[in-house]
């Protein structure tokens, strides 16, 4: 999941010198946020929109993954059932439900607050500062951006007022 989590900031980075016009080359590795461009005064978090739940889901494949069918705890199968998938007999993920409809809209949501949050109480500020939000759609119809877009304007507004006092 690390590979995977530095390939996704690896991605949203290069991506923005192919989106952003005005963007000025180069971006450094950092912790929070998880890349920073100097010459600009920008810091770049990358996160994926998930659930607590869907967080839980990550670190049992982190700590399970490649182990045998007997290895897995018998809450696992309890827990996850039909969606656990083996691939000559080990442990390789955990199928989607089907029967529960992704709402991308709250996760986006959910994550965009944790992050707000964070950048306000932790992050090394910058004059600027963005966020590369991976959705995982199945089908981009599915995701209404002008409503996160909207979410997220007011929310941004929002805590800046509180953090002055007044709105």
């Amino acid at each position: 999941m690390a590979y995977e989590k530095l390939l996704n900031e690896i991605y949203a980075a290069v991506s923005l010198k192919y989106l952003w016009k005005e963007y000025e080359p180069y971006f450094v590795k950092s912790e929070s946020p998880d890349w920073i461009n100097p010459n600009m005064d920008f810091g770049l978090e990358v996160s994926q929109a998930l659930l607590p739940d869907d967080g839980q889901e990550e670190s049992f494949i982190e700590k399970y993954l490649g182990c045998r069918k007997e290895e897995l705890p018998s809450l696992a199968f309890d827990k996850y059932g039909e969606r656990l998938n083996f691939y000559n007999g080990r442990f390789w993920a955990i199928l989607p439900d089907n029967t529960v409809q992704q709402d991308y809209l709250s996760k986006a949501k959910y994550r965009f607050d944790r992050k707000l949050e964070k950048l306000n109480a932790n992050y090394i500020h910058k004059r600027y500062n963005g966020l590369y939000l991976f959705l995982h759609p199945t089908d981009e119809n599915d995701i209404d951006a002008g409503a996160l877009f909207e979410y997220m304007r007011y929310t941004q507004e929002k805590k800046k007022c509180d953090l002055t006092g007044y709105f």
